[in-house]
């Protein structure tokens, strides 16, 4: 059975475990994460396929992408641009049946939840992408976002790569496809061989 969830459209996608920090300013968005914080009510993020982020008149009209993350708050503050901050982290896959808009403009979903990995330990090659990934985090805008690496899962490891590489968003939806998280791996390493090459 279908659960609805609120939706919170992005330019980029979410994975599970990956970390993004975002501004809200909109009411709707502020809403969205004052209930959440409040009822830890969960909420999805999904990519847009069409539209803006940002509710404009004269935009086209929204399309999101058929999967999406559920996200929580992991992390909150004041901006010096007094906007609100958050880091908010992807948990579990969801497939978005319907979506539709309430009349405060909030994005709501029939979504149902894809399963989630089972923990897998790292295969014996994966040393460069955690090697990789061990270089990520020391970057500062990744110090920021708190991420910390588990060198002992290889879905965990695949999709914080996967959120923190450049990588094209198709690229990254792709891999937010991604059932295996042993082809999660695969992927991202043709992605860095090529980049190499």
């Amino acid at each position: 059975m279908a659960e609805e969830l609120a939706l919170f459209p992005l330019g980029t996608v979410l994975m599970p475990n990956g970390r993004i920090a975002l501004q809200i300013f909109e009411q709707r968005y502020l809403d969205l994460i004052k209930d959440h914080l409040r009822d830890e009510r969960p909420f999805a993020v999904v990519q847009l396929r069409a539209g803006g982020e940002v509710a404009r008149p004269g935009l086209p009209t929204t399309a999101i992408a058929e999967i999406g993350c559920t996200a929580r708050v992991v992390d909150w503050d004041q901006l010096p641009n007094n906007l609100l901050g958050v880091t908010i982290e992807g948990e579990t896959r969801v497939f978005i049946r319907d979506s539709w808009q309430a009349s405060n403009q909030l994005w709501l979903g029939a979504v149902d939840y894809l399963p989630e990995d089972d923990p897998l330990p790292l295969p014996d090659d994966a040393g460069d992408l955690l090697g990789l990934m061990g270089r990520l985090v020391e970057h500062p805008h990744v110090k920021r976002l708190g991420v910390e690496i588990d060198d002992s899962d290889a879905g965990i490891l695949a999709n914080q790569l996967g959120q923190l590489l450049p990588i094209p968003e198709e690229s990254r939806y792709e891999l937010l496809e991604t059932l295996d998280p042993l082809e999660r791996l695969d992927r991202l390493q043709v992605m860095l061989d090529r980049f190499i090459e």
